[in-house]
């Protein structure tokens, strides 16, 4: 569904599925490697991911993986733990 390349270390792409899934994989001339994934939760996405981003932290000079889907969620990831658990997580709701 959505696809961002790494700001800065251009072989790293991000991908968000059409289940709500996050890969992160290492793109290479002989084969790619999955760098991490997310897996399916209470706290992730379950609808189709809808926008993407890559941001810098605040705490180092690492990037996060901002993603947002149709289910009213917009989480925030980090490759630190290999896209686990998300590190925070938005749910927006209707009044």
């Amino acid at each position: 569904m959505v696809a961002k390349y790494h700001p800065k270390l251009h072989n790293i792409l991000a991908t968000g599925t059409y289940d709500g899934g996050i890969k992160v994989f290492k793109i290479l001339r002989e084969s790619d490697s999955l760098l991490g994934q997310s897996t399916i939760e209470k706290y992730t996405h379950r609808d189709p991911i809808t926008a993407m981003s890559w941001i810098q932290s605040r705490m180092d000079d690492s990037h996060l993986i901002a993603s947002a889907s149709a289910d009213g969620k917009a989480i925030l990831w980090s490759m630190k733990n290999k896209l686990t658990q998300p590190i925070m997580v938005y749910a927006f709701q209707q009044p």
